[in-house]
């Protein structure tokens, strides 16, 4: 890309078209024109890598596979970085049309709520939600059908029963979908994602949780149009105001993603009593 913003033709580096096109959309300021997603961009990339494999001439593939690497990279860093900096933003159709669930001032559980959507594993059982992640490894997410608004509290019983991966809370807020980690890195952090494109790991005094397997844990959530905060077991651990601060979600809570109150998990974990309430 020149300093102008325009983009060379990568010809005279033998950079197949096909790899261009790809090198082209990653580097889009348009998110609606990048590739949707990361596994999207890996099977383009593979497709690229046949079609040179499949050729006569060995020279021209020898030439060629360095550029796949190190330019498929370059794009791949960039895609990444780009949507990672977004704040998820709600939909004007969600905020105008929202038909809010439950009494207000009233608990809600939301075991037998109908999902909305759902990765990995799940079950309930007796007021309990069981969860593993999928065969994959990536992270089990369930997000509920129930439509709380932009005031309200949600709160849950959490138990680690095996592994030792994190979980987290999806929270709609006028900001856009607010990611609550637990356990998060090695460092066994808690608190919200992205703040002002700063992970966890990124902030300063981050709170530390490292949860032990087999203990329960009480996590409670307010969220309300002016400000975040969670509590566990009755302390507060983090508050931050929505006015001046964006959020986005973290790489590995992303796809897929709907505007909806949610919860997660990287390990076999439960979530025992877990219920909202409406403010207002």
């Amino acid at each position: 890309v020149t300093p102008r913003g325009k983009f060379q033709p990568l010809a005279k580096a033998n950079v197949p078209k096909k790899l261009e096109y790809i090198i082209i959309r990653c580097l889009q300021q348009d998110k609606n024109k990048r590739p949707a997603s990361a596994e999207t961009l890996a099977l383009s990339l593979r497709k690229v890598y046949h079609l040179l494999n499949n050729r006569k001439h060995k020279n021209y593939k020898s030439l060629v596979y360095g550029g796949i690497a190190a330019v498929g990279a370059i794009a791949l860093v960039t895609y990444v970085s780009t949507r990672q900096s977004e704040p998820h933003t709600p939909p004007s159709s969600v905020i105008s049309n929202w038909e809010l669930d439950g009494k207000l001032g009233e608990w809600s559980p939301l075991t037998e709520n109908k999902p909305h959507a759902q990765t990995g594993e799940w079950w309930t059982e007796a007021n309990t939600i069981y969860t593993q992640q999928n065969q994959s490894g990536k992270p089990a997410k369930r997000f509920f059908s129930f439509s709380a608004g932009y005031n309200y509290t949600f709160s849950t019983d959490f138990r680690r029963i095996y592994g030792e991966g994190n979980m987290c809370v999806f929270l709609p807020t006028v900001k856009g979908l607010v990611v609550f980690e637990l356990d998060h890195s090695d460092a066994h952090l808690a608190g919200f994602h992205s703040l002002n494109g700063q992970n966890l790991s990124e902030q300063k005094s981050p709170s530390k949780l490292s949860i032990e397997t087999g203990k329960t844990y009480q996590l409670q959530l307010s969220v309300s149009t002016t400000e975040i905060s969670a509590k566990i077991d009755d302390k507060v651990i983090a508050t931050h105001p929505l006015n001046g601060n964006s959020f986005s979600p973290p790489p590995h809570w992303i796809q897929p993603i709907p505007f909806r109150l949610g919860i997660g998990s990287s390990c076999q974990s439960i979530f025992k009593n877990t219920q909202v309430k409406r403010d207002k």
